[in-house]
């Protein structure tokens, strides 16, 4: 397709499958409807909508959930692969826009939610370690929260999402790296953090690494598993080295696979909610 005609998130999408060495076809499925891309697989035929999040209009003054235009793409790219329920079909979604997604959370929270309970990280310290989610059931909640289990994925309905994507870009910022790395080590020599402590790092720091930036440009995916998917995603496609898959145990669900050089920076003391 002519560049001039896509969206941004197409041509990132395209962008990433080229630098990977990934085969794909635009618009070609004989239905009804024509999904964006084909991706022909061992498995069969991978079938991906691809959906651009833009900034709300009007853009918002208050309080803004970002999992409510995920949601809306959900529903939309649910009619784009009715068809084709035999094929693994997800849906990826891309922003540039500081309301998208920008954390496997807010798409686990759009595809099975909104509300969840969260395990893992300790959020009463600084704390390396990635978060798991568990989604609760309406019979689980109180009558005024049942608003709170409003899965679009379940096991009723849209089984033939595979598995939902977050494409996008990749970077470290040097200077909130080496601030978290600070107030981690002072929190575990027992050293009490003061409320002013990272500011002051970070006006301590800024001279030396100002916006310095490790792998500007780096385009990644994330998958996250449909656990009621009537037919699984790939376990093979969508392993490049900054990309990570999420999947579920038992009734949580967290990262399951990091790429080679995501797992290379967590051994060098990079926390996972920068991986």
């Amino acid at each position: 397709m002519p560049a001039s005609l896509q969206n941004k998130a197409e041509i990132v999408f395209e962008d990433y499958l080229t630098r990977h060495g990934v085969e794909w076809e635009y618009e070609t499925l004989p239905g009804l409807k024509k999904p964006d891309y084909v991706i022909p697989h061992t498995s069969g035929k991978c079938i991906i909508e691809v959906k651009q999040i833009e900034d709300p209009d009007p853009r918002p003054t208050h309080g803004f959930n970002p999992d409510r235009p995920v949601r809306a793409k959900i529903r939309r790219a649910r009619k784009q692969l009715g068809e084709y329920k035999d094929h693994p079909c997800s849906l990826a979604v891309y922003s540039e826009s500081i309301f998208g997604p920008y954390e496997p959370s807010i798409i686990l929270a759009a595809a099975f939610g909104p509300g969840y309970q969260q395990a893992g990280r300790d959020y009463s310290k600084i704390d390396p370690s990635p978060s798991f989610y568990r989604f609760c059931n309406r019979s689980e909640l109180p009558e005024d929260k049942h608003f709170l289990a409003d899965a679009l994925l379940s096991p009723a309905a849209n089984k033939t999402f595979s598995a939902l994507i977050m494409l996008s870009r990749y970077e470290i910022n040097e200077l909130h790296l080496e601030v978290w790395k600070r107030m981690y080590a002072q929190q575990e020599a027992g050293q009490p953090i003061r409320h002013d402590d990272q500011f002051r790092l970070i006006e301590e720091l800024a001279p030396r690494l100002g916006q310095s930036r490790r792998y500007a440009g780096t385009i990644r995916v994330i998958v996250v598993e449909n656990r009621y998917a009537r037919v699984p995603f790939p376990q093979d496609l969508f392993c490049g080295p900054f990309d990570q898959r999420w999947g579920w145990k038992d009734e949580w669900c967290g990262p399951a696979w990091i790429g080679s050089a995501l797992e290379s920076l967590g051994n060098e003391g990079v926390p996972f909610h920068m991986l």
